[in-house]
């Protein structure tokens, strides 16, 4: 039986709130080893120091960098399970659409995710079938101004390879709680849909920074100076890589950690007893 909202609230105050903090751009394209990043953090004093960032293939044992995307996702899911005392912030959608859902819970949507949607073009005809081939949001990308559906062409495969390889093996083997359609629990990594263009858009520093002229790198200086006043203290490395990374995913996914500290600093709001409807469509923490 699950527990009432104003329990699930007391369980996530009440319970020491991460002090290592993940940021991972994600992505589900076949070169995922170069395309997915991970920044890592720590918050010291209430200031997150971001001392790492770098693609996932760097995970992998010297030599083989150019490993498939199913390879890159054993990685990345069992990089957020070995972390018992840390919040990820992954930034795909964790939900569809309750007109999607058809009011179907988030555990049996999950459970059910791979047998009902055997490949990623399936999942995207599924999802425009259901919704007469109309992009319906979720509320909370309505909300925190998400660029796309989550099954939108630019994004699909990512929804489609994060649920079903990323997040539903954490929680059907309950390896991490996954907020806010779970209660949080201690000794398990905390699991955070983010969206960087929300939280740049919410800060008012959303302006173009993807690219390799120097007007974009310059833009993506600007953003982590502006960072650095939202107390975020980015080591002189990780400033290099994200700058010089023109197609901006080393930035990202400095954002997404951005976003993890700052969902933190309210651990009351993790789960939140608002509308029920992010309880099967998630939420995101921008």
């Amino acid at each position: 039986m699950s527990s009432s909202p104003a329990k699930e609230i007391a369980e996530c105050s009440s319970l020491d709130v991460p002090n290592s903090v993940f940021g991972i751009d994600f992505s589900g394209a076949e070169n995922a080893y170069k395309k997915i990043w991970v920044s890592k953090g720590t918050i010291t004093s209430n200031i997150l120091h971001i001392h790492e960032s770098r693609r996932i293939a760097d995970y992998m044992q010297k030599g083989n960098k150019h490993v498939s995307r199913d390879k890159c996702l054993i990685i990345l899911k069992k990089l957020i399970a070995g972390e018992q005392h840390a919040a990820f912030g992954l930034d795909f959608p964790f939900s569809l659409p309750t007109l999607v859902l058809d009011n179907e819970d988030w555990d049996a949507f999950v459970r059910q995710f791979p047998e009902r949607y055997k490949t990623p073009e399936q999942f995207r005809e599924s999802c425009r079938n259901a919704t007469q081939n109309k992009e319906f949001k979720r509320r909370t990308e309505k909300e925190n101004k998400a660029p796309f559906c989550a099954y939108n062409l630019w994004l699909f495969k990512q929804t489609y390879f994060g649920i079903r390889d990323v997040l539903r093996p954490l929680a059907i083997g309950k390896k991490a709680c996954i907020l806010p359609v779970q209660s949080c629990e201690k000794g398990k990594p905390w699991v955070l849909e983010i969206c960087p263009a929300s939280t740049l858009k919410q800060e008012g520093v959303y302006i173009p920074y993807k690219g390799k002229t120097e007007v974009k790198q310059q833009s993506r200086s600007q953003i982590l100076e502006y960072l650095s006043t939202r107390g975020v203290l980015v080591s002189s490395d990780v400033l290099e890589i994200a700058i010089e990374n023109s197609e901006g995913d080393a930035l990202d996914s400095v954002i997404a950690a951005f976003a993890t500290y700052r969902a933190l600093q309210e651990p009351e709001k993790l789960t939140t007893t608002r509308p029920a409807i992010y309880k099967r469509e998630g939420y995101i923490f921008a």
